[in-house]
């Protein structure tokens, strides 16, 4: 019961930490408190492991009073400054498809009652399995949980270069060390608790998202999807850093198309923050920002903001991502981590010769063998394919066209990263043996949520264009 109660601690400490961040962020704006929760917890972990990281490369101890402490003061401020302003917040305005919604029948609350239930059985399955199965894997111990068990016990961080792969970013093993802390000891079981919480949180802020733009049984489907992945189930119970930085890198996709129908800043500031936790989780995660740089200027093509708003959108995109990413680079730097050799040991080596361009046609049949051949992502990317394929161009979509032009994005940049990096032999050379389905992990979930926005449209003839039509708006919080 005592470790019961501990856990919840863990959880709920971020969460509130997070809660109050992005009620200061949204304190022009009132935003889905169901929505504002489970960002709560992405951002509070976020926030709490660039604290902790800060502390424990300063020399302070990592306890639980240096690490929870100054957060939750600071966020007590952030929650009074919103709650003194929010008689002054508006409703967030989401331009979203003119819909005849039927009258829900039996037949149609039953179908969706068995989908809520084949979720939550989910839900519980993968909660069962993080905590009762310790941790099992090599990269989990190398990588991960060996770092993890340094800092619990040393209480601080020491210096990069004595712990395996160096360069790599600490945000996964730091939250390891803050479930350790608040239990009061190590478990190879239970640090891995904040798996599924972060796998939970992600399910409802894809149901909130899709729910903005179709209906309860679409968005309950587009969640059905997620879950039906096998790898993604997988990754939900076991210590590897790819589940963060799918959690973090898709969100942020999400809030920046939510950016694009709403056009407030505060979506885009919020996209800013995860977009800088994901650059904190993995390495991939800095080369993502490019990516947001490039939708974000997709997006305001299509916007056509005025030149001062321009100039606050990417400000508001561009600061808090690149301060999170650029600080642990540059604390490599300065700290002399960075040491003769870790470039191959991390397949962070350049191999920059046009002959590497022949390899591209393996690297494509690498890509089509893993999404359509393999058992980890059930038939979800064929279904992406053949919706694709029917699209009714004609009913405008922009929030699908957002999600198609990130799948691609994310497709060319991990083609880059095996064509110009050492990296080829691990993504489609003789050594790929899941290198690139956790690759394809990182933005597997665009594929469901493209999936319910192209059909959302195509099974419905009483639907009219989105948000390129600018019909009736609604509001996020109804």
């Amino acid at each position: 019961m005592a470790l019961s109660i501990l856990l919840l601690i863990s959880i709920l400490i971020p969460t509130f930490c997070g809660y109050c961040l992005l009620s200061f962020i949204f304190t022009k704006n009132k935003l889905d408190i169901v929505l504002k929760l489970a960002l709560s917890y992405g951002m509070g972990m976020g926030l709490l492991t660039i604290w902790m990281f800060i502390i424990g490369s300063s020399g302070l101890e990592l306890n639980f009073a240096h690490t929870t402490f100054p957060l939750v003061c600071f966020s007590f401020i952030f929650l009074l400054i919103a709650k003194h302003n929010a008689q002054l917040s508006e409703n967030i305005p989401i331009q979203k498809n003119i819909v005849n919604t039927p009258k829900p029948n039996i037949m149609l609350i039953g179908f969706n009652s068995f989908l809520v239930i084949f979720i939550v059985v989910n839900i519980l399955q993968i909660f069962w399995g993080a905590i009762n199965w310790p941790i099992d894997s090599w990269d989990a111990f190398a990588t991960i949980a060996f770092k993890a068990k340094i800092f619990f016990y040393e209480k601080s961080i020491p210096s990069l270069k004595i712990l395996p792969h160096p360069t790599y970013p600490l945000h996964t093993s730091l939250a390891e060390t803050w479930t350790a802390i608040n239990i009061g000891r190590w478990s190879d079981q239970y640090i891995k608790i904040v798996f599924p919480c972060a796998f939970l949180s992600f399910i409802i802020v894809q149901y909130k998202f899709l729910k903005n733009y179709t209906d309860t049984t679409w968005s309950l489907l587009g969640c059905v999807l997620l879950i039906s992945s096998n790898l993604a189930f997988y990754h939900a119970t076991i210590s590897y850093r790819d589940l963060f930085l799918m959690y973090y890198n898709c969100i942020t996709i999400m809030l920046l198309i939510l950016w694009s129908s709403s056009r407030k800043t505060s979506f885009l500031l919020t996209a800013s923050f995860f977009a800088g936790f994901g650059s904190f989780t993995k390495l991939e995660g800095s080369s993502f920002i490019v990516l947001y740089i490039i939708l974000f200027v997709i997006i305001s093509f299509y916007n056509k903001p005025s030149f001062k708003d321009n100039i606050k959108n990417t400000l508001a995109l561009l600061i808090p991502a690149l301060t999170i990413c650029l600080s642990f680079h540059i604390y490599k730097f300065f700290t002399n981590n960075l040491i003769d050799g870790i470039a191959d040991c991390d397949k962070t080596a350049l191999v920059l010769s046009w002959g590497q361009l022949l390899k591209f046609p393996k690297v494509i049949y690498a890509f089509y063998l893993n999404m359509f051949l393999s058992g980890n992502w059930n038939i979800v990317w064929m279904i992406a394919c053949v919706s694709i394929l029917l699209w009714d161009y004609k009913k405008k979509n922009r929030e699908a066209v957002l999600v198609l032009v990130s799948i691609c994005l994310f497709i060319g940049l991990y083609s880059a990263i095996a064509l110009f990096t050492s990296n080829y032999p691990w993504i489609a050379g003789d050594k790929r043996v899941t290198t690139l389905s956790r690759l394809i992990l990182h933005f597997y979930p665009l594929a469901p949520i493209l999936i319910i926005l192209i059909n959302y449209l195509n099974f419905a003839s009483d639907r009219l264009d989105t948000s390129s039509l600018n019909p009736k708006k609604q509001a996020l919080n109804k």
